[in-house]
């Protein structure tokens, strides 16, 4: 599959027909078994950002500010814990952590708060 892309990464257009397009900084081609369910219906509201499609904001400024602010509260008094704290973590913890932070960097855009590490508890302590 080929999606079209404009010069600001966004989504203007798609073909599944990839054989009939080549592949260049507009036209890129993507494995439709990452493509998101409602893609179809609304390509319009996706960009193409680090080799992933990401939809577009539909929260409201304030719904986007009350993510940010619970991402200071609950993600960075976690990520910004130092380097003796992440020695105590083995790679697929931090693997773990790694990936929950770049979701809720993703939040604003995509409106879903991720669930905290299986390593830490509620009061972000590593579980033992």
């Amino acid at each position: 599959m080929i999606i079209q892309i404009d010069e600001n990464d966004n989504v203007i257009g798609y073909s599944i027909y990839s054989l009939y397009m080549e592949p260049d900084e507009h036209n890129i081609e993507i494995d439709e078994l990452v493509v998101p369910d409602d893609f179809f219906k609304d390509y319009l509201k996706y960009s193409y950002r680090d080799k992933k499609l990401c939809k577009h904001s539909t929260l409201s400024s304030r719904e986007q500010e009350n993510i940010r602010s619970k991402r200071i509260k609950e993600c960075f008094s976690i990520i910004n814990r130092g380097k003796a704290w992440y020695d105590m973590l083995d790679a697929e913890e931090k693997e773990e952590l790694g990936k929950w932070y770049h979701e809720w960097l993703d939040a604003t855009a995509t409106g879903v708060i991720p669930d905290l590490p299986s390593f830490l508890d509620n009061n972000g302590k590593i579980i033992s």
